[in-house]
């Protein structure tokens, strides 16, 4: 390989070049003439610094240092006595290859090593195991007498553990906890950049504020005295400090250079690498558990609606499958299941509702306290179908919820929104066969047909009875709207209670038809059904108009009562009113139910819209016109009602009559100026 050999000045005749690395052991390179290989008397490599020669018997010793604690040594059998600067010069030039040679097959270790580690990342996934085989490839390309411990932070013990180590150390090490900040590993966590140590004294600065537990433990496990040189690097996962790698050398002088760090920082990134690769593989795997686990779930779910074994079933098996206790709560029907739970939650159903409109999904609440017993924590999930909140699970906490717990509840709430849905489509077709049949019922002629229609309808032919028509508007999608109407005509049921029969309640739409039946007074009636109007309006957020006609004894009149309520209802509409409106109390607006607002109020504007204008002159004539017809047309009652003298009054009434066109002694005028007072009136009021 020396191809200058035969033109060397020093290097003739018998040779041989050794080389020692990292200052480890000499290795014979090449050689020739038969020397007897024998190192007894070659110097420390640890000591040679500089290039320098030294004779011996019958040969000479010459010391070539090159690189990074490395150094070639030539034997050479010569007669020369001595060597110059220039001789050791050239003789280090021409050995340069020799040098080279050797620290590329060091840098094909190292890479090998690296590539090991690569594919060890991209095949194992036993994230343990894998970090013991890179920490352990590290360690073997640094040529020194190393140990190697890898850190890992531990966020529920907010302390740094053992993960993973490599050398002779002791299992003591593994009782360590260290916190961010402390020693050496504390402190790289919390910078997070690497640092080489080669200082005994810088080591002791960083050492030195571990607690004394972390010391004993340590001291039992290694001795730290004997460590020459030490690298700590931190292990970045998505540019946060996870882990700490550090190495420790020992032996007679520190030997860990920037080089070693740098290539440490490398295996660094492996495990970074490997760590993220296992999150991933866990996420993976834990997907595909919750899927599983859903699916499964989902499916022993659907089993028991499809059974029909009812909402309450349903609510119990989910119970079971979370390890709970949990409250189901209809809201379309206001029913608890277990019904004892109705009070321990705190909660009730206006309540419940008032929590979905304000948080519009899952919500964590604190029930109340029994007895000395704080209440518990309830998680609040609600059963929703087209935006409408239709019921609730209430479980009660003593923890957090895992994922899978989660996943059975949205499950769960899934499953009885569809029961509850169904519950409400069965509804709707009863709905719709009782609407036929109180229809054929108030259109027959025939008395007999009255009685079976009464029969299957369950009225009480003995009672007097009264129809009623509600209306209920809300902004919310018709779906929605839908929802509102069943639970009106289920807490009508329950609130009107076994005194007043309710025989017959149906929807249509937006709009419920009632009968109401009761052995009180119809007053009575009245009052109870208009309080629990003002109270379900209220709670509810809705605006409900209702109709109500006479009561009537003879079955046949149903239908005129059925008649009544929808006028009640159609004048209200006109007037755009929410409100309880009896037809009785309609009066003369009878005559204009079936008119259009809009017609009316033209016909008014007829009248009061040119005294308006002459309103200017102070004369307040449109007063004056309702005062003058309120007081069935006497002058001296008006002029006392408007605190005038009575001529003034007469002066007004000829204004009115010019601007009108029209004559007080005409009586179609003043039936015509009568009907736009009173509505006029009507719509003050």
């Amino acid at each position: 390989m020396y191809r200058n050999m035969g033109n060397s000045r020093i290097i003739q005749g018998k040779y041989e070049i050794w080389i020692s690395q990292s200052f480890k052991y000499w290795a014979l390179l090449e050689s020739r003439g038969g020397l007897k290989p024998d190192t007894s008397e070659f110097a420390n490599p640890f000591e040679i610094s500089h290039a320098y020669w030294e004779k011996k018997a019958g040969y000479m010793l010459v010391y070539l240092p090159y690189g990074i604690h490395t150094v070639i040594a030539v034997r050479i059998q010569t007669e020369l006595l001595e060597l110059t600067e220039d001789d050791l010069f050239h003789l280090s030039t021409g050995l340069y290859p020799y040098y080279s040679e050797a620290s590329l097959k060091q840098q094909e270790v190292k890479l090998n090593k690296m590539m090991e580690s690569i594919r060890e990342v991209t095949q194992s996934v036993n994230l343990d195991e894998l970090l013991s085989k890179i920490l352990k490839n590290a360690l073997s390309v640094i040529p020194y007498e190393t140990i190697g411990v890898l850190w890992m932070y531990d966020p529920a013990l907010g302390r740094l553990k053992v993960r993973a180590k490599a050398g002779e150390i002791g299992k003591e090490m593994l009782k360590m906890a260290i916190k961010p900040d402390e020693g050496m590993i504390g402190k790289t966590f919390r910078r997070g950049t690497p640092k080489l140590y080669r200082d005994f004294d810088e080591i002791l600065i960083d050492f030195g504020d571990m607690t004394a537990e972390n010391v004993e433990h340590l001291t039992h496990a290694y001795d730290f005295m004997q460590s020459k040189s030490i690298v700590t690097v931190p292990i970045l996962v998505h540019n946060k400090p996870e882990c700490v790698l550090i190495v420790y050398q020992t032996g007679k002088k520190p030997l860990l250079t920037e080089q070693d760090m740098q290539l440490l920082q490398g295996f660094a990134d492996q495990v970074s690498i490997a760590i993220t690769n296992a999150r991933l593989i866990e996420d993976l795997r834990r997907q595909n558990l919750e899927l599983r686990r859903r699916d499964e779930i989902h499916a022993s779910l659907v089993k028991l609606s499809l059974q029909n074994k009812g909402a309450a079933s349903i609510a119990s098996e989910l119970s079971k499958m979370i390890g709970l206790p949990l409250i189901y709560v209809d809201l379309l029907e206001n029913k608890w299941h277990p019904e004892r739970k109705r009070g321990a939650s705190g909660l009730s159903g206006e309540e419940l509702l008032r929590l979905y409109a304000r948080e519009q999904g899952p919500s964590y609440r604190q029930a109340e306290e029994s007895g000395n017993s704080p209440g518990k924590k309830l998680f609040c999930y609600p059963i929703v179908a087209s935006s409408a909140c239709l019921g609730y699970l209430l479980v009660e906490l003593t923890g957090g919820l895992d994922s899978l717990q989660q996943i059975a509840i949205e499950q769960g709430a899934s499953v009885l929104a569809l029961e509850l849905l169904r519950k409400q489509s069965l509804s709707e077709f009863y709905y719709k066969k009782t609407q036929d049949t109180f229809l054929e019922l108030i259109h027959a002629k025939n008395p007999d047909v009255w009685r079976e229609k009464a029969d299957l309808l369950g009225i009480d032919t003995a009672l007097p009875l009264m129809v009623a028509v509600s209306e209920l508007s809300s902004p919310a999608p018709s779906a929605e709207l839908n929802l509102h109407v069943y639970r009106f005509v289920v807490d009508l049921r329950e609130a009107l209670g076994q005194q007043i029969l309710v025989p017959v309640i149906f929807a249509s739409g937006n709009k419920v038809t009632i009968v109401l039946q009761s052995r009180k007074n119809e007053a009575v009636v009245l009052k109870r059904f208009r309080s629990f109007l003002g109270s379900w309006e209220q709670y509810s957020n809705l605006r409900i108009r209702t109709g109500a006609g006479s009561f009537f004894r003879d079955l046949h009149a149903a239908g005129s009562s059925h008649g009544e309520a929808d006028k009640a209802l159609s004048y209200l509409a006109a007037r755009g009113s929410y409100a309880f409106m009896l037809y009785s109390d309609i009066g003369l607006n009878r005559l204009f139910i079936r008119h259009p607002k809009e017609e009316l109020e033209a016909f008014v504007r007829e009248i009061f819209e040119p005294l308006q204008q002459a309103k200017s002159q102070g004369s307040g004539l449109a007063d004056t016109l309702l005062t003058y017809m309120a007081s069935d047309r006497s002058a001296s009652l008006a002029a006392d009602k408007l605190h005038i003298h009575i001529n003034t009054l007469y002066l007004r009434l000829r204004k009115i009559e010019d601007l009108l066109g029209l004559s007080f002694d005409d009586p179609e005028n003043v039936l015509r100026i009568q009907l736009a007072c009173y509505l006029k009136q009507s719509s003050r009021e």
